[in-house]
């Protein structure tokens, strides 16, 4: 009868062996999955952060080049109401002139 019981020990010891080990398997494999799942996280989250200093980088060239072109717009404007006013001017001094000639005609 002692020897029923024994039997019985090994076997019940080595199906907890082997359910131990089937635990500590899954558990390891579950830490794998977990540590890879990180470890991309942790690269894609690297690339997000590049990527967003980038796009900042380029958003302030961007606003310098919309600040230049503004610039530029406004100084082809003043150009432009320059030559308004210096297109009235030479008009007026021609319409003078052709009166000054008009009245010294003989």
């Amino acid at each position: 009868m002692k020897k029923h019981f024994k039997a019985k020990k090994v076997v019940r010891s080595g199906e907890t062996t082997d359910l131990t080990e089937g635990i500590f398997e899954s558990l390891n494999a579950g830490t794998k999955r977990i540590y890879q799942r990180q470890s991309h996280i942790d690269y894609e989250t690297q690339q997000l952060n590049e990527n967003a200093e980038e796009f900042g980088r380029q958003s302030i060239l961007w606003m310098q080049m919309i600040q230049d072109m503004r610039s530029a717009i406004q100084e082809v404007t003043e150009i432009q109401r320059y030559g308004r006013v210096i297109e009235k001017d030479m008009a007026n001094i021609s319409n003078r002139l052709a009166s000054i000639e008009r009245n010294q005609e003989p």
